[in-house]
């Protein structure tokens, strides 16, 4: 090889961070995440429902139903917590999200699906505090969930959990 010559079989130099995209504006940021929004919501909207069925199920007062009230309330507030996009409720789907996984195999797409949703990049970045001042700053853009996505969400929630009866 000459002095001069590029190494043909040498890797591309580039890039490979994710950069966060320019934006100019909150509108333009908002938009940009407006649908992955939407999936995080349903995701809240997914455990709203599961609180729903587990108090359907827990019948009357017994030994076992403290448990499955409990689960109520802590479901309830989890899912008002990712429809508002709190950190914090973030962080306990996520946990939930990972038992789900051992449901094979309606639960293992739904955890999968929620982690992806909730931890993704997009994911990440609809938690900050950034992203709840956007939020503040345009509250005529809504994420408008799919009705059709939560009741695939729900109805495969409902299946899963009633294989644990």
């Amino acid at each position: 090889m000459s002095k001069g010559a590029e190494d043909p079989y040498a890797p591309p130099a580039a890039e490979l961070e994710r950069a966060p995209p320019k934006v100019e504006g909150p509108r333009v940021a908002r938009a940009l995440l407006l649908g992955h929004e939407a999936r995080a919501k349903a995701v809240g909207a997914l455990f709203l429902a599961l609180s729903l069925w587990l108090l359907m199920i827990s019948g009357g007062v017994g030994s076992g139903t403290w448990f499955l009230y409990g689960l109520v309330i802590g479901f309830l507030f989890l899912g008002s917590g990712l429809v508002g996009l709190r950190a914090w409720a973030r962080r306990v789907a996520g946990a939930f999200l990972i038992l789900f996984l051992i449901l094979f195999p309606i639960g293992t797409l739904i955890g999968g699906y929620g982690l992806w949703v909730l931890y993704s990049s997009d994911g990440r970045d609809l938690f900050t505090a950034e992203h709840q001042q956007i939020c503040q700053e345009t509250p005529e853009m809504k994420a408008s969930v799919a009705p059709t996505l939560v009741m695939v969400l729900v109805v495969a929630a409902l299946a899963t959990a009633s294989l644990l009866i």
